[in-house]
């Protein structure tokens, strides 16, 4: 039965003639297989081979057994869904049973009368179920690493569900491609696969259009501020971060992680206007001084002015007392001695009065009356300016003169420790929110001042805050430095950071700065930037471009 040939081959043979069973195993050995079988002529005989811890690699079959028929044996492989191909070797077997068995299952039929036909059936249909059996287990391990994949899909959903951050993915077009979360009136099913910018403030469009160009242009992440519009009307902002999706060496879209900030901005904006009015009233002290001044000096003009007036009126009645004399007398005639006691009298009081003094001060004294009512109008104009209600969109503005106001309103918090030294050079009309850098520009020079204040003390010392203007190309910058004690390198990193101060508990919020970064850089698209050096004062450098995109309130 066995003979040591190279190719192994098991075969479950259901026959209820030994002798044929015997010719099949014949033809099989002749064909080159060392065969392995095992005879059956019974339904549960076969399914007891069926499910035996066996490999078949072939059933090879008669049509009719005694009670038993080749189609009953299909019935049992395919009810047990194995896919072992099926020989029918029979005597004598009609067309239309043929076709019968062909379409449950069998893979082919012969007679056994032509048994050289047997080998090569044998050697296609182990072929085919070679190719049929690498065809399952690709498509198994398909199976098995699209539900780990689908699992791992769930999980990371999961976990991005709870994530506190929005994670949105688009591809180079702005086609979602996935979001973990969604406002309450939408839902993913319609968020996916819509333009990204549906979801967007309509006048940051442009903008955004432009940052996802650019990450899928270059692979540079980027990360700035923007807001979208709820269904009530309100906005929601954002701190977003934006980077490249990558497959292999092609940039195929970008994802967005992006953190609700609108508590924080509503916070800050409500900070920046209490500072804008902590800021008026600290400055209301030092104005009062700086409008008291002038106008004690006015005042003390117009007193100085008031008794000359009444000395010359007195003069000017004795000269009238004796010019009606000598009108009456007339000249020529030897005067009286009641006209030369009113000569006399008129000459003293001309003495009294000092009309030569008169003459030279008087001018001088009205002239400083002029200067000191001009330094209250330009105080007065330039707290109005520099608290004039700010616009929603930005216009151009002279900066310089800006500044000149900002510098005006904040003399109060420098001038007893700092002198001011300004360099403002020619500048062309620049587009920006002029109430924003007004107070920028005072937050700078405040600090400058109290920096300078931590350094001369209570001393007779004065430092130095200059404040200076210029154009670089496109752009312009304003440098406020002071000669203050300087940064430390241990807190540089931080003093943007909001809430962040050195100052003593009630000097500052740990604001200014921070609303300073933010208007310039997110409102502006400028720069903010320091240079500093302990012991010899800090620079700020703020640069703006000239024309600057609108960007919502």
């Amino acid at each position: 039965m066995v003979r040591t040939i190279d190719k192994p081959l098991c075969v479950l043979l259901i026959e209820d003639v030994e002798d044929d069973a015997q010719l099949v195993l014949l033809e099989l050995g002749r064909g080159g297989y060392q065969v392995e079988w095992l005879r059956v002529d019974t339904p549960a005989a076969m399914a007891a081979a069926l499910a035996a811890d066996k490999q078949w690699d072939v059933v090879i079959s008669d049509f009719s057994l005694k009670g038993f028929t080749a189609l009953d044996a299909i019935r049992l492989v395919r009810d047990r869904q194995l896919d072992i191909p099926f020989i029918i070797v029979s005597g004598t077997i009609d067309e239309e049973r043929a076709i019968e068995a062909l379409r449950m299952g069998a893979r082919d039929f012969m007679s056994k009368s032509r048994l050289a036909r047997l080998v090569p059936a044998v050697g296609r249909e182990l072929q085919d179920a070679a190719v049929r059996a690498d065809r399952r287990r690709a498509e198994q391990a398909n199976a098995a690493a699209l539900a780990e994949t689908r699992s791992i899909h769930d999980q990371l959903d999961a976990l991005l569900n709870c994530a506190p951050s929005l994670v949105l993915a688009v591809d180079r077009a702005g086609r979602i491609q996935f979001v973990n979360q969604v406002l309450p009136h939408l839902s993913k099913q319609e968020v996916i696969g819509g333009d990204w910018l549906l979801y967007i403030a309509p006048e940051e469009h442009a903008q955004m259009t432009a940052r996802l160009r650019s990450v899928v242009e270059t692979g540079q992440a980027l990360t700035y501020e923007t807001s979208t519009l709820t269904p009530d009307g309100g906005r929601l902002w954002y701190s977003s971060h934006m980077g490249a999706v990558r497959h292999g060496d092609a940039i195929v879209g970008a994802v967005i992680v992006a953190n609700d900030v609108t508590e924080t901005r509503v916070a800050q904006m409500e900070a920046a206007a209490a500072q804008r009015l902590a800021a008026i009233g600290t400055l209301a002290a030092g104005i009062a001084h700086e409008i008291n001044t002038p106008v004690q000096f006015v005042g003390d003009s117009l007193e100085f002015l008031r008794t000359a007036a009444h000395d010359l009126l007195q003069a000017f009645a004795k000269f009238q007392v004796v010019h009606r004399l000598v009108q009456r007398d007339g000249a020529a005639r030897p005067l009286p001695a009641e006209l030369t006691q009113a000569i006399d009298e008129a000459a003293r009081a001309e003495e009294d009065a000092d009309i030569h003094y008169l003459r030279e001060n008087v001018p001088g004294a009205l002239e400083r009356c002029k200067e000191g009512l001009g330094r209250v109008t330009a105080i007065v104009n330039a707290m109005k300016e520099f608290s004039h209600p700010a616009h929603r969109e930005m216009a151009p503005v002279d900066l310089n003169r800006a500044i000149q106001n900002t510098l005006t309103v904040a003399r109060g918090e420098y001038k007893y420790v700092a002198d001011l030294e300004t360099d403002l050079g020619d500048l062309p009309p620049v587009v920006c929110h002029v109430n924003e850098i007004n107070q920028v520009v005072l937050n700078l020079v405040v600090n400058a001042a109290h920096a300078i204040g931590d350094v001369v003390g209570h001393s007779e010392a004065r430092g130095r805050i200059t404040v200076r203007t210029r154009s670089d190309g496109e752009h312009v910058v304003i440098s406020v430095a002071d000669t203050g004690a300087g940064i430390p390198p241990a807190i540089r990193e931080r003093i943007f950071t909001p809430f962040f101060t050195t100052k003593d508990v009630g000097k500052g919020t740990g604001q200014g700065l921070a609303l300073a970064w933010n208007v310039i850089k997110e409102r502006h698209r400028g720069e903010l930037t320091f240079e500093t050096e302990v012991g010899r004062g800090t620079t700020f450098f703020v640069r703006l471009p000239r024309a600057t995109a609108a960007v919502a309130a």
